[in-house]
């Protein structure tokens, strides 16, 4: 399974992103950092097929998915392992 996400704020910090299983938030993989304004960051997660794999992204007082630790994973943020790409642009929270 391979994400893409894309930093849609150009204020010029780094919002900090992980994966987490569902089932389980205490497997994860990874802390990524988006570097650039508008440039993507693919990564790929090798999970197991049909295991549900969320994401959680944060910076400051802003978050986007499940959050930091995922402690929300209510928010639409888990998607289905399989062979896709999942596309995420994170907006400016204002």
């Amino acid at each position: 399974m391979i994400f893409e996400f894309t930093d849609e704020c150009d204020d010029g910090i780094t919002p900090e992103i992980e994966f987490y299983l569902k089932r389980n938030p205490e497997k994860m993989w990874g802390t990524y950092l988006l570097q650039y304004f508008n440039k993507p960051l693919k990564t790929k997660i090798n999970c197991e097929e049909d295991s549900q794999i969320c994401f959680g992204a944060w910076l400051d007082d802003s978050s986007w998915g499940c959050g930091k630790k995922c402690s929300d994973s209510s928010k639409g943020a888990c998607f289905l392992c399989k062979q896709a790409t999942v596309s995420i642009g994170l907006q400016c929270n204002k």
